[in-house]
């Protein structure tokens, strides 16, 4: 998997080429504002509407989960009225039932400052029943939620980042709605690292490089 300190930055824009208000400092902000490039090249290049809808879905859920704006993505016009996502990573397997569940695990990991993601390298594909696509997965984790199990992890309070493989399978009804998220991470592949200080993006932070895009971008 590639490190994702060593890949080149790309120039910085929203969706259509305008450029982007918020001058990002460093390579992980970088990632963050364009990890939805691959989807807006593949929404660019399809013509079919319900696939469109799904496109525009997915990369408007994802931003906004970043971003901090979880109740605008539990909408009746975005997500089903019973949601189901499982979240698998190695052998232990959550499994979130109904938007009550869903809405309660976006703000527990927003208040544990772990709701900061991004990914790299996407591949996606849309069809009739979804989404899917594969990357490489990267989370800031504070040292208290990794334990003494990750190799390097020795301050509970330094921030990691916790990168690796990973699936992406999202159902979508005829609506193009989300049926919910099917998350598959490949154990593996998981590397730990600690961040600098400066390197950590804070909520607040992602939000002000993600609204841009959210608010520029295909509904």
């Amino acid at each position: 998997m590639t490190d994702p300190r060593s890949q080149a930055r790309p120039a910085v824009s929203q969706p259509g080429g305008l450029p982007h208000p918020v001058p990002p400092r460093h390579v992980h902000e970088h990632q963050l504002i364009h990890q939805m490039d691959s989807v807006d090249a593949l929404l660019r290049a399809t013509s079919d509407p319900s696939h469109r809808r799904i496109l525009a879905n997915f990369r408007r859920h994802v931003l906004l989960e970043v971003a901090g704006r979880h109740e605008e993505i539990l909408t009746p016009e975005m997500t089903v009225e019973h949601p189901v996502y499982r979240l698998v990573e190695g052998r232990a397997n959550v499994v979130l039932s109904g938007t009550r569940e869903v809405l309660r695990f976006y703000e527990e990991t927003s208040r544990a400052r772990a709701n900061v993601l991004w990914t790299t390298g996407l591949r996606p594909a849309v069809a009739d029943w979804g989404f899917a696509a594969e990357g490489d997965f990267h989370r800031q984790l504070p040292g208290r939620f990794l334990g003494e199990e990750h190799i390097g992890v020795d301050d509970p309070q330094a921030t990691y980042l916790v990168s690796c493989r990973a699936a992406f399978i999202w159902p979508y009804d005829p609506e193009g709605r989300l049926e919910g998220e099917h998350v598959y991470e490949d154990p593996g592949t998981v590397t730990v690292t600690r961040m600098l200080p400066h390197e950590v993006i804070s909520q607040p932070r992602a939000a002000q490089l993600l609204n841009p895009l959210i608010d520029s971008g295909p509904r």
